[in-house]
Parts: structure tokens; sequence; C-alpha cells
């Protein structure tokens, strides 16, 4: 594919941590030209990039080749030191310059990165002005209300949310506060399915979790999940953080920490609004990130996708022996570590999940291949002495713990 017929995407705010991603991502593809709009110098991942010299406030480069149709310019630059909250702030104004010359120079794809904060009584200046641009923004921008990142790199604010939780203790104010949560790499593939579907999309686009969850949750997560460990967090009352907010902005220093500030406090959330919305978006919960290294979790998705196997490719019903040894194969095959021990010991705790009717895509190939070697064994004739004495010196244990499988079946197994 030469470079005339790849679509050309065109960033600004590259050195941001966003802008880093979104390069890092659509650098990565071949089926992209990438242009880059920067004050700054950028390192060229092999020349797989154009950089042209552009700041905030500036026209759109008429320097800038092959712009067609599908040329897309995404806008994430933003100033923070400008606090004008009004149509005088230079994100404002700049936002508006940049799209009008883009649209001049025959760009019809526009992508303005706004926030799920976006509201005309925001809490913060940052908040406000992303809706003044919205209302102002030619009909045919896509605008993207992103909902607070993690992941990736340690920069911007995900940097310091991840520094924060290294703490043992983190006196810290807006627990209550309810928030979106997106992955860094899933606000990417969003980005490049609007590109690739050519804007079939309806505005605004939001992108967060559809369940939303609270900010002191949301730590709790990123300590375990990043740090393995917990974290105690202590409530900061929220007079004092509003006579915090007064002095910084009186000294007029530190004003971004401010604006950071007043941007946690309790806001409204948009659970309804992401659920119901038109556009296909695909954003895992914060579950599916908890879920993925637990164990027991794993152990659990394994059995139940060899039951619909089993059932599947054999009329008759497996012995438990069997789910226990398609999991052994399969978890050590595929993933990183062994076979839950409780699970390898007592492996009727099957008995009490709930069957299913999906199956997991991943290998299954080699996952039915697997299930019918084991569905050949139940063919074989095993010595019957030796099972009735193995029957008689399990069945008195199995009877005792009985009880105990079953309590752990109702309270720890259905709950994850």
């Amino acid at each position: 594919m030469d470079k005339i017929s790849k679509r050309h995407i065109i960033i600004t705010g590259s050195n941001g941590y966003i802008g880093k991603a979104l390069v890092n991502f659509f650098a990565k593809q071949n089926s992209f030209q990438l242009s880059i709009l920067s004050s700054r110098s950028e390192k060229n991942l092999n020349h797989k990039f154009s950089s042209y010299d552009w700041k905030l406030g500036d026209s759109f480069p008429k320097t800038i080749n092959n712009i067609d149709k599908n040329t897309t310019l995404i806008h994430l630059a933003h100033d923070w030191n400008d606090l004008n909250d009004n149509k005088l702030n230079l994100n404002y104004t700049g936002t508006l310059k940049l799209f009008r010359t883009a649209k001049n120079s025959n760009i019809k794809n526009l992508i303005f990165s706004s926030s799920i904060s976006s509201s005309p009584k925001a809490h913060n200046v940052y908040g406000r002005i992303k809706n003044m641009i919205e209302k102002d923004l030619d009909e045919k921008a896509l605008i993207l209300r992103i909902g607070v990142i993690y992941g990736g790199t340690d920069e911007g604010q995900w940097g310091i949310i991840k520094k924060l939780t290294k703490l043992p203790i983190l006196p810290i104010f807006g627990l209550s506060n309810r928030i979106h949560a997106i992955h860094i790499s899933d606000l990417c593939f969003n980005v490049n399915n609007i590109v690739l579907n050519n804007f079939e999309f309806q505005n605004p686009i939001y992108l967060g979790s559809s369940k939303s969850v609270t900010f002191k949750s949301f730590l709790k997560f990123v300590s375990v999940f990043y740090h393995k460990k917990n974290i105690l967090l202590l409530p900061i009352p929220q007079i004092l953080i509003s006579v915090i907010v007064k002095c910084l902005e009186k000294l007029k220093i530190f004003q971004f920490l401010s604006e950071r500030i007043k941007g946690l406090q309790k806001s409204k959330y948009y659970d309804k609004e992401i659920t119901s919305q038109d556009n296909e978006v695909f954003v895992k919960d914060l579950d599916y990130f908890i879920n993925k290294k637990n164990k027991l979790h794993l152990v659990k998705q394994s059995l139940i996708e060899a039951n619909v196997l089993f059932r599947y490719l054999n009329l008759r019903k497996p012995n438990f022996s069997h789910y226990k040894l398609y999991s052994k194969k399969t978890m050590n095959k595929y993933k990183p570590y062994k076979f839950f021990y409780l699970l390898t010991c007592f492996p009727s705790l099957f008995k009490f999940i709930d069957p299913i009717n999906k199956i997991s895509s991943e290998n299954i190939n080699e996952k039915c291949f697997i299930v019918m070697l084991l569905t050949e064994t139940q063919d074989i004739q095993n010595n019957k002495i030796k099972n009735l004495f193995k029957l008689m010196f399990t069945l008195p244990i199995e009877i005792l713990i009985f009880p105990f499988r079953f309590l752990f079946s109702m309270f720890v197994w259905r709950k994850i």
C-alpha cells in the first residue's frame, strides 16, 4: 500500500498523555499516514510520521499534503495555564480557529477531545471551557466526552494517581465522587474505530465505563492491580479543600493544581447516557481487569468452558475428573500461572457452577481436540476392584467436607 492510498491522520497535542498513546497506536499500523502538529521536536518512530510546527492559536498549516475526503484531524491540545472563564480563553479561540482553517483546507473529518465533565456548571474552568467549545463547534465535528483515563505510560493525571496509590496511607478528597474510567488502550481502539467507520456516530460520543464507580473504588483498584497492595484512604473534609483552593487562587500559584482539585469535586455521572447511546463503543469495566488477574475467576471460566465443550462434543455426561484435566491442560498452556490448588483437590466444586451456553473462541480448535482426547478415556475399562477401594476411601471424606464446599460455593464462588 503506497503512502497516498493510506488514511491520513493529523494529531495535535501529541506531547500529552493521550497524544503519545494515539501517535504510538497509529504509528504501529501500516494503514495510516500520520502527521503531528506540535511546537516541540518529536522522536520520529522509524520515520512513521511527519511533524509540522504548530501551537495552539495558530491556523491549520497549509504545508500539509495528501489531504482527501478521508483525512482526519484529531484535536487534543489544551493549555492549562489559561484560566480565563470566557470566550477569550486561548483554548476556545485556538480550537475554533484551527477547525475553521482546517475546514478551509478541505478537511471534513474533525474530532474534538472533550471531557465527560463538560458542563456550563462544571466545578472548574476546564469543564466549562470544553462545554463552550462544544456549543460553538461546527455541527459536523465529532465530540469525544472522555472519562478518567488510566493505564499505559505514567504521565499526566494518570501518572500522579499511580504514584499516589503507592503510598500505604493517602489523605484524599472526593472519595464519594462517581467517575467513568477508560483504559488508554480502549480509548485508542475506539478512536481507530471511529476513523475506520467514516464517522457514522452521533454526537457526543461518551467514552467511559458504562458502570460508574466511586473515586475511592478506583484508587483501591489501582493500588491492588498495579502495586499489589491495599491502600488506606483517609477522607479530607470538603471545607478544608475549599480553603486550600481559595488560598491557591489568591496567591496565584499552582493554579493548575487548583483546577485539578476542583475537578474532583462531586459531579454528575452518566450511566444512563452511556448505556443508552446509539454509538457502538467498546469500553471494559474495571471488573474485567480485576478478574483478569484473579486465579479463581479464570479457573471458573475454564471449567464453564469445559462443560460447554464436553456437552457439545459428547452426548454422555463426562466425569468431573475430565473437567479437572481439561482445566489443568488449558490453564497451564494458555495462562501464566498454575491451576488453583483447591479445585485441583476438589473438582466436584464444579457441581455448583451455573451452566452457560457461550464458549470462548480463543484457541478453540486445540481445546476441542483436548476434549475429544479426554472423552475417549471414558471408554477405557479401569480396574473395578481398585475403583471400589477408592470409592470406599473417598466417600466418607466427601460426606464430611460437603458442607464446607457448599458454603464456599455460596459465599465465595458465586461472587466472582
